[in-house]
């Protein structure tokens, strides 16, 4: 075997190798992260048109209108736990509704 082979079949074990375990690190990290989504703040986002999001844990607000405002909408999605008898125990953060009900978006819901 040449050594010009060898030296490519190494540099792609190594590329490949790299690859799986950055794959694996990060979706390990991934699922910590989607197991503990207390720490993370809540979202806003105020947008120009209405986005009709119905999914639980978002809140609609048609903001006032004033002069010079561009925003007519404003969007709440908070990240802890608001439901009743949840798990955590753990309650909506001020200002996300605190409606019973209420739970927030997984992980796969935000993207």
């Amino acid at each position: 075997m040449s050594p010009a082979l060898v030296l490519v079949v190494v540099a792609v074990s190594l590329f490949w190798t790299t690859a799986t375990v950055a794959q694996w690190s990060g979706r390990g990290l991934a699922m910590a992260q989607a197991r503990s989504l207390d720490p993370l703040p809540s979202v806003i986002v105020d947008t120009k048109e209405r986005l009709f999001l119905r999914s639980p844990g978002i809140e609609e607000t048609a903001l006032p209108a004033a002069p010079g405002q561009t925003m007519r909408y404003r969007y709440r999605a908070c990240s802890s736990s608001s439901r009743t008898g949840s798990r955590s125990g753990s309650s909506a953060k001020p200002g996300c509704g605190s409606r019973p009900g209420v739970r927030p978006l997984t992980w796969w819901e935000r993207c």
